[in-house]
């Protein structure tokens, strides 16, 4: 048996590992957590072992972690850096950013009616007007 294991690369202790089974309670708690994912899948693990306590059974964080880890759930929520812009998204230049003190004075024609009015350095550029 030694020589077999050499030739394939195993450990005989792994030749004679016999893998146990889930118990009854894990498969019971893994169908409620499931349960609830479905009904908020929002909760994290430290919610979902509140969640378990709340309904009368014995568990801690670790075992939770696990059981969802196994199952494969995951807590929905906003990951980070979510604002960063993708690849070769076009970014345009804010015009109006901290001009409006260096605002001069803009004259609006329309027919019948004038406008008189404080507008900043960059609206004026790019309505077409001159900037001071």
């Amino acid at each position: 048996m030694r020589r077999q294991c050499q030739l394939l690369g195993l450990n005989r202790s792994g030749l004679y590992y016999q893998p146990v089974d889930a118990s009854l309670e894990n498969l019971h708690l893994m169908r409620l957590l499931d349960e609830q994912y479905t009904r908020c899948p929002f909760y994290g693990v430290l919610r979902m072992t509140a969640w378990l306590r709340h309904q009368g059974h014995q568990v801690n964080v670790k075992r939770v972690r696990r059981l969802l880890r196994q199952m494969g759930l995951m807590a929905v929520y906003p990951k980070p850096h979510l604002s960063q812009p993708g690849a070769g998204v076009q970014l345009y230049p804010y015009l109006l950013k901290n001009d409006w003190y260096r605002g001069g004075i803009m004259q609006l024609c329309a027919p019948g009616a004038l406008f008189v009015g404080v507008a900043p350095q960059n609206v004026r550029a790019v309505l077409g007007r001159s900037a001071r």
